[in-house]
This record gives C-alpha cells, sequence and structure tokens, in this order.
C-alpha cells in the first residue's frame, strides 16, 4: 500500500437556540446508523475557516453563520481514502432565521437533524463526540 497522503480539513459544530435550549446540527448518510459533523478538504488558497463555512454551505446549505471559537483538531487515518485527515473544527452560530427544513448536498444519501446534548445519537468518528460536547460546554 502506498503512503496515506496527508490532508486538512475543516468543519464546524453548528448551533442554534430552541426554546433556550442549545441544539447542533449533524448529518447522518442514510446507509448506516451514526452521525458525524459536517466538514471536507482546504482547498488551495483557502483559510480553515472559509473552508468550513464553504463545506456547510455546501453539504446543508447554510450559509448565515458566525465563527464564534476555535474547538480543537484531531487526526485520524481515513483507510479508503489511504489518508492522514486532520480535522479542524470551529464552533459556530447560525445567525438570522433558521430554515424548517435543511436541505443536504444534491446527490448525496444524507439527512441533517438538529440534536440537543441529552438527545446526542451515536457518532461515527468518536472524536466528533468530544468536539460536541466541548462545544455545548462553550454554548452555555
Amino acid at each position: 500500500m502506498a503512503e496515506p497522503a496527508k490532508t486538512t480539513s475543516a468543519g464546524g459544530v453548528i448551533y442554534r437556540f430552541r426554546m433556550f435550549t442549545p441544539q447542533v446540527l449533524l448529518i447522518n448518510d442514510l446507509d448506516f446508523p451514526d452521525w458525524f459533523l459536517p466538514k471536507g478538504h482546504v482547498e488551495e488558497g483557502e483559510n480553515r475557516e472559509t473552508t468550513a463555512k464553504r463545506e456547510i454551505k455546501e453539504e446543508v446549505g447554510l450559509d448565515d453563520l458566525i465563527i464564534r471559537d476555535y474547538l480543537g483538531s484531531f487526526t485520524r487515518f481515513a483507510e479508503e481514502a489511504n489518508e492522514d485527515k486532520t480535522e479542524h473544527y470551529f464552533l459556530i452560530e447560525l445567525s438570522g432565521n433558521v430554515p424548517h427544513k435543511i436541505e443536504v448536498e444534491q446527490g448525496k444519501n444524507w439527512r441533517a437533524s438538529w440534536f440537543s446534548e441529552d438527545q446526542l445519537p451515536k457518532f461515527y468518528i468518536p472524536e466528533h463526540e468530544e468536539i460536541v460536547r466541548k462545544a455545548f460546554r462553550l454554548i452555555k
């Protein structure tokens, strides 16, 4: 097997308040039970903040976003892509009107849903749960 490529991704924990309760937006691939955070590869000429906002717009159609904080990063090996991925995450507030339905990226077999801290589902990547729990601590 070839040496793994080193890649950098950025994404975010998008939050809103519903009846004074913070909720975060998570994505689920309908072919699997686990949930994950929106993120994607940093493209040439982009900084991580720009990438996070672009990926969120592409993946769930939201663009009225305010980056509030940096939540951290971790590196993991993605076997299918043969990549050592370093993923960076931001705490991102959804400002303005909250759409009733989240539109996921065309061609993706995904759904997106809002979760309060006591309703969090099972995560595909364990580090995503750690990042989300850190986000809830900062939101409060």
